[in-house]
């Protein structure tokens, strides 16, 4: 987690996942890094999931699969996705492959944003009218 700082804020992956950071390891206001799979659905809803397995999520040492990040923390994640799809007029599925969690530094608030900006990266990149938030 040393370079934290000095990756993208929001990238897309060669397998078409997302990867969202916010926040910086220096000044304790907390850090969150968020990767997930967005893709579009054919209702106009929004879902939200996390990965069948910790197969499905990357390797790197600094993250956890996602059904080992708290309860709370992927409700924040969820929160912030579904802030930024309302009122896109978009059919969304959400699904949480796996997020870096700080043992010290990781809080509900920089995982709703991070969540929220995934999502409205994705929209961005797939070229979906963002909604104001």
């Amino acid at each position: 987690m040393d370079t934290f700082g000095t990756k993208p804020r929001f990238e897309v992956l060669a397998d078409d996942t997302v990867v969202s950071r916010v926040g910086t390891q220096l000044n304790c206001g907390g850090i969150a890094q968020v990767h997930l799979r967005i893709t579009r659905s054919k209702l106009a809803v929004f879902e939200f999931s996390l990965a069948d397995s910790p197969a499905e999520a990357s390797s790197a040492s600094d993250t956890v699969p996602a059904i080992e990040v708290p309860t709370d923390l992927r409700g924040a994640i969820e929160e912030g996705a579904r802030e930024a799809w309302n009122g896109s007029g978009v059919g969304l599925h959400v699904e949480l492959l796996d997020a870096l969690v700080h043992p010290v530094d990781a809080n509900c608030q920089m995982f709703r944003i991070a969540g929220r900006e995934a999502v409205l990266g994705w929209l961005r990149f797939s070229n979906i009218t963002v909604p104001a938030v």
